[in-house]
């Protein structure tokens, strides 16, 4: 019964088995302990106190209360462990600066323009940095890049790195914007015909998405890590998602919407 329970607590804590699985598992153990005969529980019940309390039970097993209380003791060393796990963790999260993770580095700004025409997609994935959206009379694509560079080197090497990695083009009618720099945060203000639009799709690993005044028929964005903000928008379908933020969608339009985070509020209003 003791190897048993402690094969059972170590599956516990290594993760093998959940914490109701563990209750399950020593409950049937109780169980069977408990219909083993009852000439057992008289030897039990022959035990005297002071062999009970020194542990003088050689050949024998120990009392079911024992037994229970050592369980008890288990358990709740697991859970203190458990729950000074979680508050070192949130308190390394409070403390975590996002927006400058490897510290102060060097900042510069870029701006790209492209013609619009026959623009129906936008599709964006970044790993490291924020997304607006704005919907303009301009008939041209702007995008103005604002690019914090951490990994210590020049702003004229940096700005290198950032034009030799950065994808932005526009064919068939779809706007691509990707960006995987790691060591440098690359936020950008996209500035697009206001227009009816197929699809928007924005994928953010450590960053915020914002999205004003568009009309589009399919509007897909997830974040890992950021907020998502929608503001006077037409759709007739979205999917917003965010990991670690809150999602809100204001004075806005549409038909089917789904909108999930783990931690953060969802507000819609319209």
């Amino acid at each position: 019964m003791q190897n048993e329970r402690k094969r059972i607590l170590t599956m516990l804590e290594n993760g093998t088995i959940s914490m109701d699985e563990a209750l399950t598992l020593l409950e049937a153990m109780e169980k069977k302990q408990s219909t083993t005969g009852s000439s057992r529980a008289e030897e039990k019940k022959a035990f005297t106190e002071e062999e009970s309390y020194t542990g003088n039970t050689e050949g024998k097993d120990p009392s079911m209360d024992d037994f229970i209380e050592d369980i008890r003791k288990d358990f709740v060393t697991v859970g203190d462990r458990f729950m000074q796990f979680m508050q070192s963790t949130v308190e390394r999260m409070k403390g975590f600066d996002f927006d400058s993770p490897f510290g102060s580095g060097s900042t510069f700004h870029h701006t790209i323009v492209k013609q619009a025409e026959d623009l129906d997609e936008i599709l964006v994935d970044v790993d490291h940095g924020s997304v607006s959206i704005h919907a303009t009379e301009n008939p041209e694509i702007r995008a103005e890049f604002t690019v914090k560079s951490f990994n210590g080197r020049s702003e004229e090497d940096a700005k290198k790195e950032f034009l030799d990695k950065l994808i932005f083009l526009k064919d068939e009618g779809k706007l691509r914007y990707l960006s995987d720099l790691k060591l440098s945060q690359v936020n950008v203000d996209l500035f697009v015909p206001k227009q009816d639009y197929r699809k928007i799709s924005v994928r953010l690993l450590n960053g915020h998405f914002n999205v004003q005044d568009v009309s589009v028929e399919q509007l897909y964005t997830k974040t890992a890590n950021g907020k998502v903000d929608v503001e006077r928008i037409d759709f007739k379908e979205a999917e917003l998602e965010a990991g670690n933020g809150s999602i809100r969608m204001n004075d806005s339009t549409g038909e089917t919407l789904e909108a999930e985070t783990i931690n953060g509020r969802v507000y819609v209003s319209g």
